[in-house]
């Protein structure tokens, strides 16, 4: 066999010995994402280094449970001039069943806010926005639920009250729906 395959085999065998060493005797707690441990023996002779590699006693991870899903319905419901009964649509239904579905696992946060155009004084309009809110507090029915109704009378418009097909749609009662995880 070649004499230089022997002279590169023992320069490989020093260099790892002694990388090793140097690695267990200078860079401890060395972050490694290994899941080994060297750890050192002393050696009998004084240019050897041994080192044993055990494998650390690993836990069981701990499993967290998923935290609950929070889930928010919106809608709008919308009322004729002066009155404080909301014109229903199809969607109205769909909004109830799944505010039900939701009502199974968790207590409800509904909150009712109510508009108005801005056609009558701004106290007729706060009230008549707290009325409608609470017309609409009223079609939930009795569910498990904190409700918060309120009224911003003519404030805050949907679109300017430039025209009756405007004035149509600042007419309504917000509904914000939140479960309580």
């Amino acid at each position: 066999m070649n004499p230089h395959f022997f002279q590169g085999l023992i320069a490989f065998v020093l260099w790892s010995t002694f990388s090793t060493w140097y690695y267990v005797k200078h860079i401890k707690d060395f972050p490694t994402n290994e899941p080994s441990i060297a750890v050192p023996i002393p050696a009998t002779e004084p240019d050897v280094v041994s080192v044993e590699v055990t494998s650390p006693v690993l836990s069981e991870p701990e499993i967290l449970p998923e935290p609950p899903l929070k889930i928010q319905l919106s809608h709008e419901l919308r009322f004729a001039l002066n009155t404080i009964k909301p014109i229903l649509s199809s969607d109205w239904k769909v909004l109830l069943d799944s505010a039900s579905a939701i009502n199974e696992g968790s207590k409800l946060n509904i909150t009712l806010t109510g508009y108005t155009c801005d056609l009558g004084s701004q106290e007729y309009n706060m009230a008549l926005g707290q009325q409608r809110a609470i017309a609409v507090k009223v079609l939930f029915g009795d569910r498990d639920a904190v409700y918060k109704v309120s009224s911003k009378g003519q404030n805050d418009p949907l679109l300017p009250n430039t025209s009756e097909k405007n004035r149509q749609q600042n007419r309504r009662v917000t509904i914000l729906i939140t479960n309580q995880p």
